[in-house]
């Protein structure tokens, strides 16, 4: 098997630059805690019509982690049957995510990445039908692009267009526009210890 000379020589200079910024940034990891809550807001149509998607709420946490921030991230939101004996259904979705924050001036931080989790749907039960409830769990990956205002040392606020897809028989994409207020606080020394 022959080894491209040029390719084998970025792949060297690519994973020594890696591990050299992990190496360099290994120190900055988990220096702060960030947590945020906000609204999730629906963008176009999901479901063709069938159920409408309402107003949810999200809860996030972050810290630094080798040269961006990751993050675990809690959202529900409710949806509503729109034809006939559609049942509602309700999704509580769980993520863990990576950016890469750019720092602008104003003290707005512009930060750009990927998640993925999973989405469990809890249907109600049929509108014609004595069934019980019926639980859904799938696995779900998007991207997300978000501004971040800083208002004082700890307090700030924030905005976010996010797009997911879910990975059901018929892939789901949801398109939201997430917006709150986000808290920023030292990381406990116990806990930045354990973490590293």
């Amino acid at each position: 098997m022959r080894v491209n000379a040029s390719a084998l020589l970025i792949t060297v200079v690519f994973a020594g630059t890696v591990c050299r910024a992990q190496h360099s940034s290994g120190s900055h990891n988990f220096e702060t805690i960030d947590m945020a809550l906000g609204a999730v807001v629906p963008v176009g149509e999901v479901y063709d019509g069938l159920w409408s998607v309402q107003t949810g709420l999200e809860g996030r946490i972050a810290t630094e982690f080798y040269g961006g921030t990751v993050h675990l991230a809690l959202g529900i939101f409710n949806n509503e049957g729109r034809v006939g004996s559609l049942p509602d259904f309700f999704v509580l979705q769980s993520s863990l995510g990576w950016g890469y924050p750019v720092v602008l001036p104003a003290g707005v931080t512009l930060t750009g990445g990927g998640h993925f989790g999973a989405m469990s749907m809890l249907f109600a039960e049929d509108k014609q039908a004595d069934d019980s409830h019926e639980i859904e769990t799938e696995l779900a990956a998007g991207i997300f692009v978000r501004a971040d205002v800083q208002l004082t040392h700890d307090l700030g606020v924030f905005v976010e267009s996010d797009w997911t897809r879910v990975f059901t028989a018929i892939p789901i994409t949801f398109t939201t526009m997430r917006g709150g207020i986000r808290f920023t606080t030292s990381m406990p020394k116990w806990l930045r210890g354990v973490l590293r």
